[in-house]
Parts: structure tokens; C-alpha cells; sequence
């Protein structure tokens, strides 16, 4: 029976995965962000991921540096590569450092009938700041850190920004390392106060942010 061309995965493809599988099990720096790098360049993070989640262990080293690129680019990647979220957390819950704190309550902001996502904060504040406004306040937190509600009010009324009618915040209660792959917000990137979740499986409350 003839291959499904749609199927079949480019040679240089798999020989840029090769070398990223290679480089995530040791602690060389520059040559684990080359291959970041480089499987960027080729778009093949998908196939990366498939990899990684078959993988025994990561060094904590590559797990490190994967979070850093991760929080600049993760959004790009999930939404227009790997595109398919059991792919997506099953190779995070390999790629990022793992978390080994307690139980906590964590919040996330979205539309409605938005697909659940990764991200989710600590701070009841910004999970409505994100269901309210998106994105569009992102660069108060690159730029100031996290806002006070009167800093926070005040940059959507200089932009004359309309919170989005849809804008719903997910509570999930006491959420244990079972379902935290990460804690971006307790190795320094800690604006936002972000967690990194598996949402499969996790009890979820949704209640409006309007």
C-alpha cells in the first residue's frame, strides 16, 4: 500500500529532531539552544515533542532553558505548530522543570467557548485582567511588573479599552503537583504569577469576569 505522503516526516526534519533529542539529555548549554534554535527555524516542534514524550528523563540543565524559550515563544508554538494539546502537554510535563510545591488555588481568564489552555496564575486579578482584555496589556507586566488594580484601571482607560463580553474566570481549587507541570513564576519569570497546567482531568468552576 502506498505511503500517505501527508504522513511522511522530511529527512532534514528528522535529523534536526535527532539532534534536539540528543542535546535535551545532556547540560551543553549552547548546543541545547542551537537545536531550539534550529527546530524553529525548520518548524518541526511537533515531531519534537512526540519525541520527548517517550523519553526517559531530561536534564534539569536543557529543562531550564527550555523554560526561558518557553515563555517567549510557547504561545507560537502551541497555536500554530504542534497544534494538538495532548501532544503539547504530554512533551511539557518532560521539557519544563517540574513543580514540587503544595497545593494552591489557581485562576485562568479566557472567552467562554475558548479551548482550555496551559496557563494559569495564582493571582485572581490577573486571571480577570486576561478574560476581560486578552493580550492587550501585556506589555504593563514587561515593563512594570505586576500592576496594582489602580495602575491596572487606569492603562484600559488611557487605552480606552472594552472588556470582551464573553470573559469568563476558571478557578480550579487546591491544585496539587498532579496537575502543575511547572512554575514559571517561582524560577525568576515571575510576572504574571504564572503555572504552567495539565488541565485534563483537573475539576474546573467557571464563573463570569464581566
Amino acid at each position: 500500500m502506498p505511503t500517505d505522503p501527508t504522513t511522511v516526516v522530511p529527512p532534514m526534519t528528522t535529523r534536526s529532531v535527532d539532534r534536539a533529542v540528543a542535546t535535551i539529555v545532556t547540560d551543553h548549554v549552547h548546543d541545547i539552544r542551537q537545536s531550539f534554535k534550529e527546530l524553529n527555524r525548520k518548524g518541526c516542534w511537533r515531531e519534537f515533542f512526540t519525541r520527548v514524550a517517550q523519553e526517559p528523563s531530561i536534564n534539569p540543565v536543557a529543562q531550564e532553558n527550555f523554560l526561558t524559550w518557553w515563555t517567549q515563544l510557547g504561545w507560537c508554538v502551541r497555536g500554530y505548530q504542534i497544534k494538538d494539546d495532548d501532544v503539547l502537554l504530554d512533551g511539557l510535563w518532560k521539557l519544563l522543570p517540574p513543580y514540587a510545591g503544595g497545593p494552591i488555588d489557581l485562576y485562568r481568564g479566557q472567552g467562554r467557548d475558548e479551548k482550555i489552555g496551559a496557563s494559569w496564575t495564582s493571582s485572581l486579578m490577573i486571571a480577570r485582567k486576561f478574560a476581560r482584555y486578552g493580550t492587550r496589556l501585556l506589555e504593563m507586566y514587561d515593563d512594570h511588573g505586576d500592576p496594582s488594580p489602580t495602575i491596572l484601571e487606569a492603562e484600559v482607560q488611557r487605552k480606552g479599552l472594552t472588556a470582551r463580553a464573553d470573559a469568563v474566570v476558571l478557578t480550579a481549587r487546591q491544585v496539587t503537583a498532579a496537575h502543575i507541570i511547572c512554575a514559571p513564576c517561582l524560577h525568576g519569570h515571575d510576572y504574571e504569577d504564572e503555572y504552567i497546567v495539565d488541565p485534563r482531568k483537573l475539576t474546573i468552576s467557571t464563573s463570569d469576569a464581566v
